[in-house]
């Protein structure tokens, strides 16, 4: 027979044991991240073909954030790894330059590399159409007209600050986000409001500085 004292531990006992299922409310979760889902990206630099070399590595930002069954994977102004796969250089006869992209990874929110595809190629303004006309129209068919060909530069390929890139994550990959650090996807769409304004600003600002330059080079006297 069980006394008073015996009974009570019993019911002790009891609710620890059932303790487990109470906590696994605010258990770990884990969510899958599919092969193909795409996440937008922003250059929040300008890369050209005339300073960029192949083999630089480059870093773009995710521009907004990817959910996955209502839960934020990858945060907003996560770095991207990318690298310039191809720069070839404007050239005489009014050859332009392009540069290549190649996307690489980003990081989820659990530490998690993400390997992305999407390679983006730009390419400059070409001018072998001037650089011709200017050869034939006039009239110089020998060694000098070769010379004045080559004086003509094509574009350079470049990827201004702000340009978006649509990169697709490579295969299916298993998130875990901790209890209780769940981010809100609220506020990291605030985050990528915020990301949106910091590259336009500094996007203005480097218009300004071209605009600059290029108003002090017209005032440079001419040389003789």
């Amino acid at each position: 027979m069980l006394t008073r004292q015996g009974i009570a531990i019993l019911v002790i006992t009891a609710f620890v044991v059932a303790q487990p299922s109470f906590l696994a409310v605010g258990a770990d979760k884990e969510v899958t991240l599919r092969s193909g889902t795409p996440i937008f990206l922003v250059f929040d630099q300008s890369i050209d073909s005339e300073t960029g070399n192949e083999g630089d590595t480059i870093y773009l930002r995710v521009m907004r954030p990817v959910q996955v069954e209502g839960v934020v994977v990858i945060r907003s102004g996560e770095k991207v790894r990318t690298k310039l796969t191809e720069v070839r250089k404007a050239k005489g006869w009014g050859r332009r330059g392009d540069i290549t992209v190649r996307v690489e990874s980003t990081s989820a929110v659990d530490g998690q590399e993400i390997l992305l595809s999407a390679t983006q190629r730009r390419e400059g303004e070409g001018r072998g159409g001037a650089a011709t006309a200017v050869g034939v129209g006039a009239g110089l068919i020998c060694l000098p007209a070769a010379l004045l060909g080559f004086a003509i530069k094509g574009e350079e390929g470049r990827i201004p600050i702000g340009f978006e890139v649509k990169a697709y994550v490579d295969s299916d990959q298993k998130i875990k986000i901790a209890a209780g650090e769940e981010l809100s996807p609220a506020e990291e769409m605030k985050r990528a409001k915020e990301l949106e304004k910091e590259i336009a600003e500094k996007a203005q600002r480097e218009r300004e500085e071209k605009e600059k330059k290029e108003k002090e080079a017209q005032q440079q006297p001419t040389r003789q």
